[in-house]
């Protein structure tokens, strides 16, 4: 994909038995009104095997690598309404401290 080229995008995937089961997309930024951060934009875990554990083996992999990268945080986004997203995050000791605000164009 020429896009995830240009922007730097690290696709990683979590393999189990040889089959493809999650991946985790990021990028990492630097912005005047935050801290060197990876912005994880991508979480997929295929259904049948979610609960299993691969998803937070993912984010823990992208914590180690943006750490390695001296990213001081791991971001997101989530909609309001995925209250199970909220929890999976929150038992990964993501902390909720503000409001993402778009503006469909």
């Amino acid at each position: 994909m020429r896009w995830t080229g240009a922007d730097e995008y690290h696709l990683f995937g979590k393999f189990a038995d040889d089959e493809l089961v999650g991946v985790a997309g990021v990028l990492v930024r630097e912005f005047l009104h935050h801290t060197k951060h990876a912005w994880l934009y991508d979480l997929v875990v295929d259904e049948p095997v979610r609960g299993r554990g691969y998803g937070a083996e993912l984010v823990n992999h992208v914590e180690e690598w943006a750490s390695e990268r001296n990213c001081e945080y791991l971001a997101l986004a989530t909609p309001l309404e995925k209250e199970n997203v909220h929890d999976f995050y929150g038992s990964l000791d993501f902390e909720k401290w503000g409001y993402v605000i778009e503006k469909k164009l």
